[in-house]
């Protein structure tokens, strides 16, 4: 299973690399993710006090022009995932952190806003996800996140979300933007009979650089 899964990585990276050459822009972007995860078990929210987690991501982007202020934006991020929470128990703190490491392929549309001195734009539509690595760590103490669906797994490596936002272009090939992204499907290894479920949520404020003329 875990050499199907290097080889479908292998062959959405290559395709998607291909895809991006043929593209009128290739950028870079970098950027900030700040992420939680919803977790909730037969209708009841069991994360009321997750915090934020603070990650990065970076990869490659590319713009298809469709018309004149209409793009396609399809891009390959390494994305990094999760939640943060803290516990009282006794009267000590527990501090419990969730990282999780995605190779993101976000699909997205873009439509330009021409003003006088800069352009803005609004984005949407939907992120694949496939998770590559993960660590738990409670206090000083970290564990490997189990990938899969069988027993004893923590988290399945399929994702999805879908995600909307906006920006503004600066000096022509500079884009910076801000994304929600909203998580779609239940990444719990084991749901319970379907009464656990666990999504990623996060926002990304990110900075990318194209390189050529639009």
């Amino acid at each position: 299973m875990k050499t199907l899964n290097l080889i479908g990585i292998l062959t959405l990276m290559l395709g998607l690399l291909s895809l991006e050459t043929s593209a009128q822009q290739i950028g870079v972007k970098v950027g900030a993710t700040f992420a939680n995860q919803s977790q909730n078990f037969d209708g009841d929210n069991i994360a009321e006090d997750a915090k934020l987690k603070i990650g990065t991501h970076a990869g490659l982007t590319a713009l298809f022009p469709i018309s004149d202020r209409f793009f396609f934006e399809p891009g390959l991020l390494l994305n990094n995932k999760g939640t943060k929470t803290e516990t009282e128990i006794l009267g000590q703190t527990i501090e419990s952190t969730l990282s999780l490491n995605y190779l993101d392929v976000p699909l997205t549309v873009k439509y330009l806003f021409p003003l006088s001195n800069f352009d803005i734009y609004i984005q949407g539509g939907p992120t694949v996800g496939f998770g590559l690595a993960g660590k738990v760590k409670v206090d000083d103490n970290d564990t490997d996140v189990e990938w899969g669906t069988d027993t004893g797994d923590m988290i399945k490596r399929p994702d999805l979300a879908f995600s909307a936002g906006a920006g503004v272009i600066l000096m022509e090939n500079l884009h910076l933007g801000f994304l929600t992204n909203t998580g779609l499907l239940n990444v719990a290894a084991d749901d319970q009979d379907g009464k656990y479920k666990a999504k990623n949520h996060f926002f990304q404020l990110g900075l990318s650089y194209f390189f050529g003329e639009r």
